[in-house]
């Protein structure tokens, strides 16, 4: 195998332990929203349990609505 061969296989693998640790990063901030949500909202509001991707996608919209995550006009 040549140095081309070598060097697209380390992007690879760069480009997968990135992804890894996003996903990884994203469960760790999800997770806490989750057994908060299941433990108060029903409770309190009457409101289902969600499962962790409903977590993601609210976490997601919060960013979204509050401008932590977008576009920010200078």
């Amino acid at each position: 195998m040549g140095y081309w061969t070598h060097a697209w296989i380390g992007g690879i693998i760069a480009l997968l332990t990135f992804l890894g640790m996003v996903c990884i990063f994203i469960l760790i901030a999800a997770i806490p929203f989750w057994l908060l949500w299941n433990w108060l909202m029903p409770a309190i509001f009457k409101l289902p349990q969600i499962n962790v991707l409903q977590a993601i996608a609210l976490l997601f919209l919060l960013g979204i609505i509050t401008g932590s995550i977008g576009f920010r006009k200078s």
